[in-house]
């Protein structure tokens, strides 16, 4: 088979065949032609059906070739597209125990000469001169001839390339058996790793999966399944998937139970948002209150089963105790909330934690650390100290999450300044690794930077609309939803806001049609009544990243439905926040010190 000019795919034969093939099925000419004149391979838009054809006409010309030559590239082709010459070679023992390489050699150079194989990327290997190519003498190969030479190049792989776990995690998944199943589904866990290391998110869920549907089919121990949900859980969280952690956390929580292990429960309960804790789960998702109640139930019941020593077992179940109570809108809860990351701190000044751990502790009292007096300042000194430590320990996910803290900070003080230092950062460390919630998240804030900046209002628009359609596609939240309350607070600030209640009486009482910005839009559409009847629902307060934006809405309500006491209760818990923006990272209001104006003189007036 002798190559075509400039295509390096098919040999002039072939496309000869594939002309003649094209004129009896009607195509005509046209299209093989086009193979002779594509530089590097066929085109992507070419039909189906004259891919196919192109298949037919590299196997047309196998036909031509000895069958050890034919046999050997199928060989070849279960390696893969690029494959190394010595695991050919052993692989290729039909002739005997030890390998025949002169013989290798002397097929494979056939291979070269038809045009089948070219040299590859690396010394010593070759490749298939087009995944065609590839594909097409892969097909060829029965199904149990398949599988016997993948479990040969597994096992070839072990005693030649063990650290080549890529390769022995494809290999072995493509031909898993019992025997097989531990070293598959081992090899299949550090191919993620590395593909986590890498950045390929996507790449180690699907490995992560793969791990488990090998230890599901093959009889793993419950407890190295749990084991495995818990890594698949932290490989959805890199790609913010939370409809796949709530499935995951959901399915595994009553096998945790039984095994009642306090540090297997630790491993595979992972906060469903551990790269931005900012609008609790209870406030976009109140169908999961049962959930996360029996999530927290086993956190108390694993930590009623250690001592009361310190450990560091202990701060770690306690921190996620914290998170997972992070946004509790009962009184009782979020006290229990802040006990528990309490408790994780003083454990951590008292004994030596991992990096890692003190990463949770920071992470839990940060948390905990909204709806409080100086709540601000504290947010911002934990912010800085994650940073810090994250950095030294070279903890890339929780430096992420700092450097977003510090610029969540810089917003609510109205700084523009440092929030631009802040963005710059946090752009500088998704740069350098990627992410695509936190690229996603980049975007939104640049629209929040300009929208602070009062840039004019088709800047704004277009920037808070590229970047809520980024933070959809990275399965942050869905753009329209996000947008209702970017429209809304900038709606307030020109006196528009009644104008979006249809939008809002469509959604309502979801999120983020919620009370909280229903009743004062009711309230400023002149519906009174109506307003004065959600306005209750609207408390208590989620205290979470935007419980201060929360509680301003409830006041504006209460000052146009003249309710005195939820005016009040509003004003002394605005009063903390006097020096802050309202809203980010939702949405821009206004400077808290408005809306504490505008209660401080209706309260007067009373």
């Amino acid at each position: 088979m002798v190559q075509a000019d400039g295509t390096g795919l098919v040999s002039r034969a072939g496309v000869a065949l594939l002309r003649e093939m094209t004129i009896n099925t009607g195509l005509g000419t046209g299209w093989s032609e086009t193979l002779l004149d594509t530089y590097d391979g066929i085109p992507t838009h070419l039909p189906g059906r004259v891919l196919a054809l192109a298949h037919l006409a590299t196997l047309r010309d196998q036909d031509k070739l000895p069958e050890d030559v034919r046999v050997l590239l199928r060989k070849a082709a279960v390696l893969g597209d690029e494959f190394d010459l010595d695991l050919l070679a052993a692989m290729d023992d039909d002739h005997g125990p030890e390998p025949d390489y002169d013989a290798v050699l002397e097929r494979a150079e056939t291979g070269l000469a038809t045009g089948i194989l070219d040299d590859g990327t690396t010394e010593g290997t070759l490749r298939f001169t087009h995944a065609l190519m590839h594909e097409a003498v892969y097909a060829e190969i029965s199904t149990p001839r398949r599988t016997l030479w993948h479990r040969k190049a597994a096992a070839t792989l072990e005693r030649l390339q063990p650290h080549n776990v890529q390769a022995l995690a494809r290999h072995h998944l493509q031909a898993p058996s019992a025997r097989t199943a531990t070293s598959a589904i081992r090899y299949t866990r550090m191919a993620a790793d590395q593909a986590t290391a890498r950045f390929a998110y996507h790449e180690a869920v699907r490995l992560r999966t793969a791990a488990l549907t090998v230890a599901d089919r093959f009889g793993g121990t419950l407890r190295d399944r749990l084991t495995i949900v818990g890594e698949l859980l932290q490989a959805h969280a890199f790609l913010s998937d939370k409809p796949a952690m709530r499935a995951l956390r959901a399915e595994s929580l009553a096998p945790l139970a039984e095994l009642a292990d306090p540090a297997l429960t630790a491993q595979v309960v992972i906060s469903l948002d551990p790269g931005n804790p900012v609008l609790a789960e209870r406030r976009v998702a109140p169908e999961q209150a049962v959930h996360l109640r029996r999530v927290v139930d086993l956190l108390a019941q694993n930590l009623s089963r250690l001592t009361d020593e310190d450990s560091e077992l202990r701060a770690l179940l306690l921190t996620k105790l914290a998170i997972e109570l992070y946004g509790h809108p009962d009184d009782r809860e979020r006290d229990r909330g802040r006990a528990a990351a309490a408790q994780a701190e003083a454990i951590a000044q008292r004994i030596d934690l991992s990096a890692g751990t003190r990463a949770e502790v920071l992470i839990a009292a940060h948390t905990q650390a909204y709806a409080t007096p100086g709540g601000l300042a504290r947010r911002t000194r934990l912010a800085a100290e994650l940073v810090a430590l994250a950095q030294e320990h070279e903890l890339v996910v929780s430096e992420r999450l700092g450097l977003l803290w510090q610029l969540y900070a810089a917003e609510q003080r109205g700084d523009l300044t440092g929030a631009e230092h802040a963005l710059s950062n946090l752009d500088s460390q998704v740069r350098r690794l990627p992410h695509p919630a936190s690229a996603a998240r980049v975007q939104w804030h640049r629209a929040m930077l300009l929208d602070l900046a009062n840039a004019p209002d088709e800047d704004v628009t277009k920037a808070y609309q590229a970047g809520a359609q980024a933070l959809e596609a990275a399965g942050v939240q869905r753009a329209d939803l996000l947008l209702m309350t970017v429209r809304w607070c900038r709606a307030y600030r020109t006196g528009r806001a009644a104008e979006l209640l249809p939008d809002y009486a469509d959604r309502y009482p979801a999120w983020p049609a919620s009370p909280q910005l229903f009743a004062p839009t009711l309230a400023l559409a002149g519906d009174l009544d109506r307003a004065r009847e959600i306005l209750p629902a609207a408390l208590p307060a989620f205290p979470d990243a935007t419980y201060e934006l929360d509680i301003a809405l409830v006041g504006l309500t209460a000052i146009r439905t003249d309710d005195k006491h939820i005016a009040e209760m509003a004003y002394q818990a605005l009063l903390p926040s006097a020096d802050e923006i309202l809203g980010p990272g939702a949405c821009v209001l206004v400077p808290a010190r408005q809306v504490l104006a505008e209660l401080a003189d209706y309260l007067d007036a009373r």
